[in-house]
């Protein structure tokens, strides 16, 4: 089953391109950001808190900033990445791929044609919606699952399995 050809098609839909950038990496960036904005804020207020009796009004300055920084953080990440998924032409957002045993093909219908061979990817992590690999020296690929029949899926999980050993976090 592994040495076959496992190919897919889907058109992105804003979903995809969002999960994409929203990747568990960005999430445990933005939430150290977030604690260390509310440390440094504890920090700075922590006599309007503990000191000067005025403890409610410290208290809500904190809670505040957390919140502010939790809805504008988030809110600069959607409209980026809505500005960048507007501005894909529909030829961009046809992905093809051909994923086999020496190398994974990604195409456009732009004309857009990147080669990946296996000894570029450095792990890779499967959750619902798709497979995520990671590249060395950096950088990931997104591939989402519903391009793929059912058992492309699996084949897919095989060779990942086969390539990567326990750099694959997959769901079996």
């Amino acid at each position: 089953m592994v040495g076959r050809t496992m190919q897919g098609h889907v058109h992105l839909a804003f979903g995809d391109v969002w999960r994409a950038t929203w990747t568990p990496r960005a999430r445990n960036v933005f939430f150290g950001t977030a604690l260390a904005v509310a440390a440094i804020n504890l920090v700075q207020s922590r006599d309007a808190i503990f000191e000067d009796g005025n403890m409610i009004v410290g208290l809500l300055a904190l809670i505040s900033t957390i919140a502010i920084f939790s809805l504008i953080v988030p809110a600069i990440i959607l409209l980026n990445v809505a500005l960048c998924y507007r501005r894909m032409r529909h030829g961009h957002l046809d992905i093809t791929y051909e994923i086999d045993p020496e190398m994974q093909v990604i195409s456009d219908e732009s004309g857009i044609r990147i080669n990946l061979p296996w000894t570029l990817v450095k792990s890779a992590y499967e959750d619902r919606h798709a497979f995520r690999l990671n590249l060395k020296p950096g950088g990931q690929r997104y591939y989402p699952k519903r391009a793929f029949s059912e058992s492309d899926v699996t084949g897919i999980r095989d060779l990942l399995h086969e390539k990567l050993g326990g750099k694959a976090k997959l769901k079996c």
